[in-house]
């Protein structure tokens, strides 16, 4: 048999394999969880001037100014703790979504008990999410994004325990 005969004979097979390659390298995605709703971390934590975390009761504001942070407008902050809130602002990740079942349970009891977390560049916010520890079905930590539907449970790259 030579290639003549074969390619005459099977031309329709290799047409249809050709449409199906091109089918799924159009429609290839990376994955099923939607981007917007699951970019926690900003890695570009050079360029992060301040970050507020704020719950019910309490509120804390860090500014940056030159190589210092600054803790409420009033105080220096240490570098230790500044270091480890910014490696984790850019590790945070996405473990897993919440189960359906308790989706609503947690969105509320984020809105209710969460603490916000929001990044600034200038004057421009550049990320915003809410994160609480919960015990729900061993759910550990969660979190959601300011525009998102949908909590997620986070973990922090190269760390085992709780954010």
């Amino acid at each position: 048999m030579n290639l003549r005969y074969i390619l005459s004979k099977y031309w329709w097979f290799l047409a249809l394999l050709i449409v199906a390659g091109i089918f799924l390298y159009k429609n290839k995605r990376a994955g099923t969880l939607n981007p917007a709703e699951t970019n926690f971390s900003y890695t570009n934590t050079d360029r992060i001037t301040s970050v507020v975390i704020s719950d019910s009761k309490n509120s804390i504001s860090l500014m940056h100014n030159g190589n210092e942070w600054i803790l409420n407008e009033n105080g220096m902050a240490d570098n230790v703790p500044i270091n480890a809130l910014l490696f984790a602002l850019s590790n945070v990740r996405v473990a897993s979504p919440i189960p359906l079942s308790v989706q609503d349970s947690v969105r509320q009891e984020l809105i209710l008990n969460g603490r916000n977390i929001k990044v600034f560049s200038g004057k421009r916010s550049v990320k915003e999410f809410s994160m609480l520890e919960t015990l729900a079905k061993e759910l550990g930590v969660v979190g959601m994004l300011s525009k998102a539907k949908n909590p997620y449970r986070l973990e922090l790259t190269g760390y085992d325990g709780n954010i």
